[in-house]
């Protein structure tokens, strides 16, 4: 449990590394996503979103493993394309979690209601019944969803800070999946208190920051000469909701990056006791074919 305190501790240091980070690759993002759709003819955008929040974590988890001592230059070739493999990975696994979230909420409703309506009768059911049905199973859907998706990312939290780390120089490649779901219980509660709050900060953002400067840009464009009166202090509360969203993505990058050396040194331990057992049976291997030789091949077992 201690990765949850450092966690907070480290994640006030890289909220300030990654505050101008965030901004430049958002933007860049909007750049290289516009010409990516218009050769893919749209189909880039599926992936969109997923590949470049892959690649803001990365950054992320870089900044988070730089404060805690590895400061190897960064190779953007093996960043860019870890970013791809695992956004696009994400984009699929929960697409899946979604379904299974559609399927668990149905077989929950369905359970909860019992003879008075079911999910193959609910066309016949009465229109009360109906509404209640379909409340309660999107309700447990997003519950179950949100749940999935929390797991998913928790699972996949020491993988990616391991991809992070090896898009440096001379930095080791490891598997895809190494690492995979490791320090489960701690990440899993420090992604779904993020996640949750999260949800709020950018809704809260929307509305009081990027909704009044998408306003004032509108009536601008539109030449008109009376702009609409929004106090600044309103745009202020939404800016400092970004930042609040932006610390939170900066508590579970710090988060996934002291799982990923906790579980680094307990395997380079394990590799050193493996590499330290195997030596030790060599050198008595060799000591006793060297006394046999000395001893004319006279064994202790034949007296």
């Amino acid at each position: 449990m201690s990765i949850i305190f450092h966690s907070l501790f480290l994640s006030i240091g890289v909220f300030a590394r990654m505050v101008l980070p965030s901004l430049g690759i958002y933007l860049a993002s909007m750049v290289v996503w516009f010409l990516a759709g218009m050769i893919t003819a749209g189909l880039s955008g599926y992936v969109s979103e997923s590949v470049t929040a892959a690649f803001v974590t990365l950054v992320g988890i870089r900044a988070a493993l730089a404060m805690k001592g590895d400061h190897r230059p960064r190779e953007f070739r093996i960043l860019a394309f870890n970013s791809l493999t695992y956004g696009v990975f994400l984009v699929g696994a929960k697409a899946v979690m979604i379904l299974i979230a559609n399927l668990l909420a149905v077989l929950l409703t369905d359970w909860n209601f019992g003879e008075a309506v079911s999910f193959h009768s609910i066309t016949n059911a009465e229109e009360r019944l109906q509404a209640l049905f379909v409340l309660h199973a999107v309700a447990a859907k997003v519950i179950i969803a949100l749940a999935l998706i929390v797991a998913l990312s928790v699972t996949m939290a020491v993988p990616m800070a391991a991809a992070a780390q090896s898009a440096s120089y001379g930095a080791p490649s490891r598997p895809f999946f190494w690492g995979f779901g490791r320090s489960f219980l701690p990440l899993f509660l420090i992604f779904a208190v993020s996640y949750l709050f999260q949800l709020y900060f950018e809704l809260f953002g929307y509305l009081f920051a990027v909704m009044p400067t998408l306003v004032i840009s509108i009536v601008s464009m539109a030449g008109s000469e009376e702009f609409p009166s929004i106090p600044l202090d309103v745009i202020g509360y939404g800016v400092l909701a970004f930042i609040g969203h932006l610390w939170l993505q900066s508590w579970i990058w710090s988060a996934s990056a002291l799982a990923f050396l906790k579980y680094e040194e307990k395997a380079k331990a394990a590799k050193s006791k493996h590499a330290s057992s195997h030596a030790t049976t060599t050198k008595d291997l060799r000591a006793m074919r060297k006394a046999r030789e000395q001893g004319g091949g006279h064994r202790p077992d034949d007296e």
